[in-house]
């Protein structure tokens, strides 16, 4: 007769086994490594397909099993806390509790990602010819665009943070070139060939190092950008190129320290946390009647942003008169916010977003944009260079407008009129 320790021992195992299938994820969609979840595959048609099948339906069984989440979550976890290793490739663990987003784990992949985050590669002078190409065609569409201009260009966290940067990533950059990038060499040299040009390029890259001294810029754990001082900081530099001044907190401190969930998390397969950032107060969320828009809530004058999923749309009251149209990457998520409490009408756009939404027709939708938005400035945003307005799509924004109009070489700044 089977003892008790036995039966127990049986059953325990037994529900171990058993529990995963209990609890299987029948539903499709995203998976918890941030893709699309494997469809049950057809059933093999030949002997030959039957390979296929197998792999395919091992995948498929393995994204839904039970507890799978819960399972990678412990195990990664795990591994980065006891052996202080990134237990996915794109990843490094970095210092003083810093991640940083990698291509590959190939040396030369990952020395060819950390080089491209200062806007570079291993041939320095061409990546400055490169630079300095962008900001030539850049300074050519200003000049033809019938509507004010200006191009951001934004440092990354690894230029931002080179100190925390694993040490094996710090030897394959040489410190020199993180004071000095490619972009800001090309930028340089092509203000000593155009001084107006001044009053139409943005990196400010010396502005975020002299915040960093007070708190770092960039959370501990992020790879995008949130509403923050340096946000605020970029904002009001855009308004004074624009000729407007930019306002101030009527009291009291805008931001707070704060504990938020990093947004590499998915990747890591567990959640991170970011112990240093900061987030904005509610007396500056609310100084302003501020109103936010997107496609889920689209304004009546807007009807466009209602098919537009990569488009935001902030309206300030009490702002200065002016419509913002901001175009490009990622950081326009945490720059309309205050871009908007500083004008009328905001609306940001994803240009990749919109690509990845609606394929051929960019062009046509920045076209509608233009008539229905009728911007007074364009703001074009990138990270580590400066936009690729080249792209034929780009000629739709272009307004026939003749009193936007002005001449290149007759611009200034806010400074000028000081």
């Amino acid at each position: 007769m089977m003892s008790i320790k036995k039966i127990f021992f049986f059953l325990f195992f037994g529900a171990i086994i058993l529990c995963p299938l209990v609890f299987f994820d029948f539903s499709s969609g995203v998976s918890s490594e941030n893709r699309m979840k494997e469809k049950f595959p057809e059933f093999p048609a030949a002997v030959s397909d039957l390979k296929t099948f197998t792999g395919r339906f091992e995948t498929w069984f393995n994204d839904r099993i039970g507890f799978r989440q819960e399972l990678i979550s412990f195990y990664n976890k795990t591994f980065a806390s006891v052996f202080g290793v990134s237990p996915v490739d794109n990843i490094a663990l970095g210092k003083n509790g810093t991640v940083f987003l990698t291509a590959a784990s190939h040396a030369k992949v990952r020395h060819d990602d950390i080089l491209s985050a200062f806007g570079g590669e291993q041939d320095w002078e061409n990546s400055v010819k490169l630079q300095k190409k962008l900001i030539e065609d850049a300074w050519a569409w200003i000049g033809e665009a019938g509507v004010k201009t200006l191009f951001l260009a934004v440092p990354t966290s690894p230029v931002l943070r080179f100190g925390d940067l694993p040490d094996f990533l710090q030897k394959m950059i040489d410190k020199k070139k993180v004071e000095n990038p490619p972009i800001t060499e090309a930028l340089n040299n092509f203000l000593k060939e155009h001084p107006p040009a001044v009053g139409s390029f943005l990196y400010p890259l010396e502005e975020a190092v002299r915040l960093s001294k007070l708190h770092h810029v960039y959370p501990q754990k992020n790879f995008h950008w949130s509403v923050s001082p340096f946000t605020v900081l970029v904002a009001g530099r855009l308004a004074e190129l624009l000729g407007d001044d930019p306002p101030r907190p009527s009291s009291g401190d805008a931001f707070r320290p704060c504990v938020t969930t990093s947004d590499l998390s998915h990747l890591m397969g567990f959640v991170m946390h970011n112990e240093n950032d900061l987030c904005p107060t509610e007396e500056f969320l609310h100084e302003f009647p501020l109103v936010h828009y997107n496609f889920k809530s689209p304004p009546p004058s807007l009807s466009l942003l209602g098919d537009l999923q990569a488009a935001a749309y902030w309206a300030n009251e009490k702002g200065i008169p002016k419509n913002i149209l901001v175009i490009g990457d990622s950081f326009n998520a945490a720059l309309g916010l205050p871009l908007s409490r500083i004008y009328k009408n905001v609306l940001t756009v994803d240009y990749w977003g919109i690509e990845r939404q609606h394929k051929d027709q960019v062009e046509t939708i920045l076209r509608k944009i233009r008539d229905e938005f009728q911007p007074d400035a364009i703001i074009f945003v990138s990270h580590n260079y400066f936009w690729p307005i080249a792209r034929p799509a780009f000629k739709s924004l272009k307004s026939g407008n003749k009193k936007h109009l002005h001449n290149r070489d007759k611009m200034c700044t806010r400074a000028d009129y000081l």
